[in-house]
């Protein structure tokens, strides 16, 4: 079955209904600064971040968690995170959670698999990347995995400072995907698109990076930021308010059989 929360947050953290049975793969997440709660006046707005949070099973096992803000808690912003959840999953599937984790700037970690991770695919069920206690402009998020090693970016342009993430994540048997695969963008402004396999689409990381394309690299408020993986397209967003700054990004994603 298909879940999809989608609405509006006067600021900080928002919890709705989760259905809490199943295995609730990733398939799409995205986040936008708006100026009040409706679709009249998305607005041309941006802020500095603190925390972006998917939180699916949390705080309570039919809840879910989100969050995109600043240290304020109150600006307003859009929200439409999508997961595939295998209500009769493959046994073999097995969850982790890595708990909360320090990093500055970019981090390498070793994280719980099952043995041997060659024979599974990493798919990402909802992460938390949070600056501690402040917030930042920003120039690089992501999360990639590579045989039991998963990096986190979550940095602005000096990579000097310390942030909390936590993933929750699954390794899926390999058996159980049509297809994986991996897409690249550079030179993008505020969103790019490219055509995949039709079917059932999940999320198995993200990376986005501003570069001085087209502007002089300075760091950036953020706008927007979201992987979206319709049938049959992955569409990604990441911007500012003025939609001017180049970027290059990753999207790493499978089609389940």
């Amino acid at each position: 079955m298909n879940n999809v929360e989608e609405g509006f947050s006067p600021g900080g953290l928002t919890v709705r209904a989760f259905p809490s049975d199943g295995v609730p793969l990733l398939d799409s997440f995205y986040f936008m600064y708006t100026q009040c709660q409706n679709f009249s006046c998305f607005g041309q707005v941006d802020h500095n971040i603190t925390q972006i949070l998917i939180a699916p099973n949390f705080p309570e096992p039919n809840q879910i968690e989100l969050g995109f803000h600043d240290v304020n808690l109150d600006d307003d912003y859009y929200f439409n995170v999508a997961h595939h959840i295998l209500t009769d999953p493959d046994p073999r599937i097995e969850r982790f959670d890595t708990g909360l984790d320090l990093g500055v700037g970019s981090v390498t970690r070793g994280i719980s698999t099952p043995s041997p991770v060659s024979d599974f695919v990493f798919v990402l069920l909802g992460f938390q990347l949070a600056f501690r206690g402040v917030d930042h402009f920003i120039n690089e998020i992501g999360i990639i995995e590579n045989d039991g090693e998963v990096t986190v970016h979550y940095a602005d342009k000096n990579f000097d400072d310390t942030f909390l993430f936590r993933l929750r994540y699954a390794y899926v048997p390999i058996d159980l995907f049509s297809r994986l695969g991996e897409l690249h963008g550079t030179r993008a402004r505020s969103f790019d698109r490219r055509f995949i396999e039709s079917g059932m689409s999940v999320i198995r990381g993200f990376h986005f990076d501003f570069k001085p394309y087209f502007t002089n690299g300075e760091d950036h408020r953020i706008k927007q930021i979201g992987v979206l993986t319709r049938d049959g397209e992955v569409e990604v967003a990441y911007a500012d308010k003025n939609d001017d700054d180049g970027f290059d990004w990753v999207v790493r994603y499978g089609i389940l059989s």
